[in-house]
């Protein structure tokens, strides 16, 4: 039996993540650029296609990165998301 082959995935640079966070962040405030719910949910991730999803449902899938739960996904929190740092 032929042993699988396994494909590696590499690091992703901090600046590709930051050029791609701020293309569908939507909101700055005092210098920082952040995502609202629906710039996360909606516009990166198209979870919902062209259907029009319910708002109660986009809160609770973004509330998955939004560590501080202030309808704000900024860019540190989504790096410590990926990076799996704490």
């Amino acid at each position: 039996m032929a042993a699988a082959k396994v494909a590696l995935t590499k690091r992703v640079d901090p600046t590709e993540l930051i050029t791609v966070f701020l293309k569908h962040a939507s909101t700055e405030k005092n210098g920082e650029f952040f995502r609202s719910p629906n710039d996360f949910v909606i516009r990166y991730l198209n979870v919902f296609g062209e259907s029009q999803p319910n708002p109660k449902n986009v809160l609770l899938l973004s509330g998955v990165v939004d560590q501080t739960k202030d309808g704000r996904n900024v860019v540190p929190a989504l790096v410590m998301l990926i990076w799996g740092c704490t």
